[in-house]
């Protein structure tokens, strides 16, 4: 049995078509485990970020860690927070994590 939960992810919009597109995963900063990942189109971007949540999904829980403590404060909390001000759009994003 998988767990899915909802993320807000932030993304960078890159400054020209020789950079990538950065994500940030805040939910994951509180925990003490970063989550961020490039994307080189913004078609993939949603497919980085997963394969990003559960990397570091799965050494959590090779950790010890608890995946339930997982929860997401939501956009508007993390666009008023100084440390993801780099981040140009926000979105949400489902992805299954390991059970």
């Amino acid at each position: 049995m998988t767990i899915t939960l909802r993320f807000s992810i932030g993304i960078e919009v890159p400054e020209n078509t020789d950079t990538a597109w950065g994500i940030s995963v805040p939910a994951f900063d509180k925990t003490g485990y970063g989550c961020v990942s490039a994307a080189e189109t913004e078609e993939s971007i949603e497919a980085a970020v997963r394969e990003a949540i559960s990397a570091v999904a799965m050494y959590m829980q090779e950790s010890g860690e608890d995946l339930l403590i997982l929860s997401d404060a939501g956009i508007a909390e993390y666009q008023a927070h100084p440390d993801y001000h780099h981040c140009d759009r926000w979105q949400m994003v489902d992805a299954e994590l390991p059970d």
